[in-house]
């Protein structure tokens, strides 16, 4: 839920995001309603939010 607040998409578009998605600081997306993909850049609060939330689901 944070993810989705920080980088302003609804939570359906991010409900698969994993660790490996993260390209060069940004996190490729396709909004489900629009079909419109956009990268968003990780940095700041967001890269800290999403480091942990992977690191749950994901540890190692």
């Amino acid at each position: 839920m944070d993810i989705a607040y920080l980088s302003a998409q609804r939570k359906g578009d991010l409900l698969d995001f994993n660790r490996s998605d993260l390209k060069d600081g940004h996190l490729p997306v396709e909004q489900n309603k629009t079909c419109k993909k956009i990268r968003i850049a990780v940095e700041g609060q967001l890269e800290a939010v999403a480091t942990e939330s992977t690191a749950a689901r994901w540890p190692g």
